[in-house]
Parts: structure tokens; C-alpha cells; sequence
């Protein structure tokens, strides 16, 4: 058990949808943190929570007082942009008006998954042995982050897998958005909404896990295509709202 990355992964919320939008939640990059915004904010809409246990969401439906609002759909945390809208359509039976996605410098994606699967809590949360625990996790742990990204992929994803977070045929708005500017994005979106979005925590880095230059051009050739994409949103958010 668990010795696949891709189902490697803290069961909580995924994505959420309203009647009028969808936020799709690319694993890494802070999307708890706008998952946890849009419920405080979106009082008077039924919004839909996608995630395989519905304890989560009742727990987040009482942290903000919106228990009768709050509903559980029961899927995968984290679906790609056809699997979302899947769901989004059979909740919904249309299309959203908005979909919202957030992209990360794919070093960083890779780094932030890296220190993810060796944290106790996380283990201990997954149910795993920490005495026979999963190879990757294992290597992880005995190695460097060059090293490990030399031999693993992100939640054992390809590059096209990746894509498909932010790419689909239909002709829907897709507010793909890096985590750089996630929270000037969002507050200057939704001027009215009274909870404004922190600042999102960086991962730390330590002398030993740092991102070598070595490591981010693995990285960099392993996803190539979306290391391609993530700069061209980042260069157009740059020219419309600076840094």
C-alpha cells in the first residue's frame, strides 16, 4: 500500500465548486489555503466540496459556520480539469463561468512534494509504518533532493499528466494564476470579500534539502512543457501587476 506516489496524499478537501465558479486544486500549491478562503468569503452560495472522506468537510463546514451551506461531493482530492468538470456538471448540469487554477515554479513543486512525504504527521496520518515505509519515501529520507528527483516524478506524474490541470478543449475562462501573485490576484479580484487572503507559507529550506541548480534543471527537462507554461503565466502577471 502507498507505494505509488500519486496516491500519496492527506485526505481532505479538493476542489470547490460553486453555481458559479470551479477552483481545481493542483497538489503543492497552496490550494488549502484558497480552498479555506472561498468558504469563508462565498456565504449564501451552496458550495460543493469534492474529497473521499466527508468528516473534512464537516469539519470545515463548522469552522466557518456554513454547515447548511457546505455540501460533500465523494472523489478524488485532487482531479484533474475533465475529472472536475465531470463532477461540476453532474452537480451543476452546466459548465462553471470561471475556472480557477493555481501554477508553481515546477522546482519548487517538486521541492514543497519532497519535504511533504517525509514529515511524522503526514505519515502517521497516512497510516504507514515507519519502520517498513514505501521506497520512495525511504530514499527520500537517506537522500538529497537532487538524488531524489533524479529517480521519482511528482505524485509519479508525467508532464502531460501535469497539463492536463490547466488545459481543456471547451471554450470555458481558466484563471490559471501563480502562487507568486495568488494572494494580490485574489484580493484585488474580490475587493468586497472581508476575509482576505494571507500571505501563503514558502517551504523552508534547509542546507542539506536546498534546490540546487543541478536539481531545478532535472526538474526543469523533466517538465519541460509545463515549466514552459508556468513561465508565460508568470511573464503575463508580471506585466499586469508588477515585481
Amino acid at each position: 500500500m502507498y507505494q505509488n506516489p500519486i496516491i500519496f496524499e492527506v485526505i481532505k478537501n479538493l476542489m470547490i465548486a460553486t453555481k458559479d465558479f470551479l477552483f481545481v486544486h493542483v497538489p503543492k500549491t497552496g490550494g488549502m489555503s484558497l480552498t479555506n478562503y472561498f468558504i469563508a468569503n462565498f456565504s449564501g452560495n451552496e458550495i460543493w466540496v469534492s474529497s473521499k472522506n466527508i468528516n473534512h468537510t464537516k469539519w470545515l463546514g463548522g469552522k466557518y459556520n456554513k454547515q447548511k451551506e457546505l455540501k460533500h461531493f465523494q472523489g478524488r482530492r485532487h482531479g484533474d480539469l475533465d475529472y472536475s468538470l465531470q463532477i461540476y456538471e453532474s452537480i451543476f448540469d452546466k459548465q462553471p463561468d470561471e475556472v480557477f487554477t493555481i501554477i508553481r515554479d515546477p522546482a519548487k513543486l517538486l521541492f514543497s512534494f519532497f519535504k511533504h512525504i517525509q514529515k511524522e504527521k503526514v505519515i502517521k496520518r497516512q497510516g504507514l509504518d515507519k519502520n517498513d515505509l514505501p521506497k520512495f519515501i525511504k530514499f527520500a529520507k537517506n537522500y538529497g533532493f537532487k538524488e531524489f528527483v533524479s529517480k521519482y516524478k511528482f505524485y509519479n506524474m508525467t508532464d502531460d499528466d501535469l497539463l492536463k490541470f490547466y488545459q481543456h478543449t471547451n471554450k470555458i475562462k481558466i484563471s490559471t494564476i501563480p502562487l507568486e501573485y495568488l494572494n494580490k490576484y485574489m484580493n484585488l479580484r474580490f475587493p468586497k470579500n472581508k476575509n482576505k487572503l494571507k500571505e501563503i507559507n514558502s517551504t523552508n529550506y534547509s542546507k542539506r534539502d536546498s534546490i540546487s541548480n543541478e536539481a531545478a534543471e532535472i526538474i526543469y527537462i523533466k517538465y519541460k512543457k509545463y515549466n514552459k507554461l508556468y513561465k508565460k503565466i508568470l511573464s503575463e502577471y508580471k506585466s499586469n501587476y508588477g515585481g
